[in-house]
């Protein structure tokens, strides 16, 4: 069976860098997470051909990144170039994933989807990490629910049940992958 690699990326949150919401979900999503950095943010990074290189002077990084985010002028789901997001390489760790080249090819075509379908990002979904249950809209996502449900489509997981990205990042410790830092 042929297979491809995705990453599944996690940005760390910094409370000296003034972003509250980050701050905020990496502070408290911690205390049903020991042991895991302060991961606030998800993104799938999907290859084009490779994922790109790194040199100390010019980071390129190649392929997309999918996600639901409210950052910028952006509001919902998005598909945009990596090297747009990782901006700031030194904050984001990633797990690398094979899955079958098949369903791979699928989920694209349901991200494709899922992007000029978009509904908006579900501010009322993140009290959901406080709470435990899923509030918000049915129709809006959060980053941690479009990147679980691409690893759903891609048989990483059985599920796209709402979780912080914090709960997604241990859960991958806890499946045997090993966080890598981007650009190493």
């Amino acid at each position: 069976m042929l297979s491809t690699s995705v990453r599944f990326l996690f940005y760390l949150a910094d409370n000296r860098d003034n972003q509250r919401l980050d701050d905020s979900i990496a502070w408290w999503t911690k205390w049903f997470n020991r042991g895991t950095p302060p991961v606030s943010h998800e993104e799938v990074w999907i290859p084009d051909n490779e994922f790109g290189f790194h040199y100390p002077i010019l980071s390129l990084y190649t392929g997309q990144c999918f996600t639901s985010t409210m950052r910028g002028d952006v509001n919902g789901t998005v598909l945009r170039n990596a090297a747009t997001v990782l901006t700031n390489p030194e904050r984001w760790v990633y797990f690398e994933v094979e899955v079958s080249t098949d369903l791979f090819k699928l989920a694209h075509i349901l991200v494709d989807d899922a992007v000029v379908n978009n509904k908006g990002y579900d501010t009322s979904a993140i009290p959901s990490f406080f709470w435990f249950w899923r509030f918000g809209s049915k129709t809006k996502d959060i980053c941690s629910e479009v990147c679980k449900r691409f690893g759903m489509w891609c048989g990483v997981f059985n599920n796209d049940k709402i979780e912080s990205p914090r709960r997604q990042y241990r859960r991958f410790v806890k499946m045997g992958y090993k966080a890598q830092k981007v650009g190493k």
